[in-house]
């Protein structure tokens, strides 16, 4: 497995992003959800890719279940 599985480096920064499974794209817009972790270092960004990834996986998760729209600010 990649060091950087779910991470991705935009300019200087580091963002966690997770495939959207394809019954879900429909509602999310879009294919992947990238979130800023907020830091510059890989070796900071690392450990703040786990509990992003589970608000995701929780996002996810909730869109399976219920008929909520999906929230602005992880359909990023």
């Amino acid at each position: 497995m990649s060091k950087t599985r779910y991470l991705q480096r935009l300019g200087h920064s580091w963002y966690l992003r997770v495939k959207v499974p394809p019954e879900l794209q429909a509602r999310v817009r879009n294919t992947h959800i990238r979130r800023a972790l907020g830091t510059r270092d890989l070796d900071e960004a690392k450990p703040r890719t786990w509990p992003a990834l589970a608000q995701v996986r929780a996002y996810l998760d909730g869109l399976r279940s219920g008929p909520t729209a999906p929230s602005a600010s992880l359909a990023s």
